[in-house]
């Protein structure tokens, strides 16, 4: 079986991320997650956007970085190196409005959701605007 050319994540770690308040931080888990997955469908290439700028910033950083947000980052970035390709990209949230309204499903569900190919109708409907915006 071939991987997928498209996966779509959803992710609720509310449970896993306890007592986490800071975004950077719940970003990067979110990050290691998707790829943690990526890795486990066969994927080759990754593109991961995010419109938290200290995030992308910290995983494309060329120094040392000690701190809780540095530690998790290299984190990310180690499991990020077993990929042929992967690209850290900063998005305007305005182009960001799948992954905010995913965000906030997520707060309402127990469940980790995970889409291959075609993402649901309401989905593909925020993607559309999504690209339009970033036109």
């Amino acid at each position: 079986m071939s991987p997928p050319t498209h996966m779509w994540v959803a992710l609720n770690n509310q449970d896993k991320l306890s007592g986490v308040e800071v975004v950077p931080i719940l970003e990067l888990y979110a990050m290691r997650y998707g790829l943690q997955m990526a890795q486990q469908q066969g994927s080759q290439q990754v593109v991961v956007e995010s419109d938290c700028m200290k995030a992308i910033v910290t995983l494309n950083r060329t120094h040392s970085d000690s701190s809780a947000i540095g530690m998790i980052a290299d984190d990310v970035l180690q499991l990020a190196s077993t990929f042929p390709m992967v690209r850290f990209i900063q998005v305007s949230c305005l182009c960001n409005g799948v992954a905010h309204r995913l965000a906030k499903f997520a707060l309402s569900s127990n469940n980790n959701l995970v889409w291959f190919e075609e993402p649901p109708i309401l989905i593909q409907e925020l993607l559309f605007q999504d690209i339009s915006n970033s036109s």
